[in-house]
This record gives structure tokens, C-alpha cells and sequence, in this order.
């Protein structure tokens, strides 16, 4: 998939392709970019087929302007992803977004039902407050750089050695991350006749940001089924659940897999 907004992570060379896979598009949180994702291909049967949205202004998008509000990324993002369904309608997918990748899943959903297009056969979403219930928090991007650094090792924990240990790293991840907030934090929610997929809504037990109670109002957004559960973890406990997550990803997934 020669296009800059969808990177697909090839399986071993060992595991023979299925001939009809089901698509995962996995949406990375603010700061992050489709990379995040990568060791889950080597984790995933081979009839999942690993697809990350890359979103400008970071990797090999780095020279990009990053988008600042959702419905401009949407609006675009949307369009890329309408071309890409009219070359393979007949595709079966399902989203997963983590965090701010969670509010970009869901409002891709959203357009892709006003455009009248193929829908996911699930949405994942995880570490994600239900978007018509926003945090009252002071919206952190309008804070001076040094103070947005700290309220962000404050809320998800203190930045990673491997950005810490370069300046020039280290700039780039708190402006990116900066524009992303902005981006998470001037979201408005309109109300829209609910969504007709089924979602499974995650989020980890000691995550002091999105607690159980900030998860559970996405059951009123769809008409379809809706699970809500926890892992072990903090707001990334993507990385401490792994496997458990995984596991819940491949069981949801196998009913939809012909």
C-alpha cells in the first residue's frame, strides 16, 4: 500500500498468507506514531493483517504540518481512506485507536457512515474517554513548553529514556505531542445518530486519567453491542497487557474471519 498515511507491517516470511485476512488499523496515541505498533505483527495470526494510520508532522511525515483540529484530519484522512475502500470494497476491517487514536477511530467511523461507505466490523478503542463526556482539565497545549513537559510526565508518566537522552529527540516528541494535545483538547462533539458497530472499549486499572467511569458512556454511542473492560496497566497498559490484549483483539476478531 504505496500511500504515507497507511504503513502495513509484513508477517515473518515463515507464515503463509491468508488469502482473505481481516485489516487492523491501529491509530496511535498523541506523540506517538504508527511504529507503536509494529511488534504486534510478529504477535498476530496471519489472518490479521496489520495496517498503522501514520499521521503527519512526526517520522517519515516529520515534514508535514500536523493537523490542529479533528474535523481538518478527518476531513482529509477520510477522503485517503475512501479511495482506499473504492480499489477493495469487498475488505474486511476493524479499527483499533489508542488515546487520541481512539477519538481519530471514532470519528473516521463517523464519516465513513455519513459517506455511506463499507464500516468496520469492530472498533477497538482504548485508554479513551467517552467523547461527549470531555475532561474539565485546562487544555495543557496553551502551556509554556517546560510546563506542558511536566503536566505530561504528571498525567502518563515520565518520558521515555530513549527521548530523554537526546535534546534534538526530545524537542521534536514535546512539540509533536504539544500539537497533538491541541489537537485531543479542541475537540467538539456533535451529536449523531449512533453508530451501528460493535465496540470493545478498554482502558487500564491504574490509569488515574481515564478511569472506569470516564469509559463506560461509549455504550451510549452505538446500537450495537458494546463491551467495557480493564487491564493490568496505567494509561499505556498496552505494554504491560500485551498478550491479555492481544488475546482479546484475536478472540473478538475470529467471529468476522471467514
Amino acid at each position: 500500500m504505496n500511500n504515507l498515511w497507511f504503513q502495513t507491517f509484513r508477517p515473518p516470511a515463515n507464515l503463509t498468507p491468508d488469502p482473505n485476512p481481516i485489516k487492523l488499523y491501529t491509530f496511535h496515541h498523541a506523540g506517538g506514531s504508527c511504529q507503536y505498533f509494529q511488534p504486534w505483527v510478529t504477535k498476530l495470526p496471519s489472518w490479521i493483517e496489520l495496517i498503522s494510520i501514520q499521521l503527519p508532522g512526526r517520522w517519515n511525515r516529520v515534514r508535514e504540518p500536523a493537523f490542529l483540529r479533528m474535523e481538518q484530519l478527518t476531513s482529509v484522512l477520510g477522503a485517503e481512506f475512501k479511495a482506499m475502500l473504492v480499489k477493495d470494497p469487498q475488505q474486511t476491517y476493524a479499527f483499533y485507536g489508542h488515546s487520541l487514536g481512539g477519538l481519530v477511530a471514532y470519528d473516521l467511523t463517523k464519516y465513513l457512515i455519513k459517506e455511506n461507505l463499507p464500516l468496520p466490523v469492530h472498533l477497538f478503542i482504548s485508554s479513551k474517554r467517552s467523547v461527549q463526556n470531555p475532561s474539565h482539565r485546562f487544555p495543557i497545549y496553551e502551556l509554556s513548553m517546560d510546563k506542558f513537559e511536566i503536566m505530561i510526565a504528571e498525567l502518563y508518566g515520565a518520558l521515555p529514556p530513549e527521548v530523554t537522552a537526546d535534546p534534538d529527540i526530545k524537542a521534536m516528541f514535546l512539540d509533536i505531542t504539544k500539537k497533538d494535545m491541541e489537537l485531543l483538547d479542541t475537540y467538539d462533539y456533535i451529536p449523531d445518530p449512533l453508530i451501528n458497530v460493535p465496540l470493545t472499549i478498554l482502558g487500564g486499572v491504574d490509569d488515574h486519567v481515564i478511569t472506569i467511569d470516564s469509559l463506560q458512556g461509549w455504550k451510549d454511542l452505538t446500537s450495537a453491542s458494546c463491551e467495557v473492560m480493564q487491564f493490568p496497566g496505567d494509561h499505556f497498559f498496552l505494554r504491560e497487557s500485551e498478550d491479555a490484549l492481544l488475546r482479546k483483539i484475536v478472540n473478538t476478531l475470529e467471529s468476522y474471519h471467514c
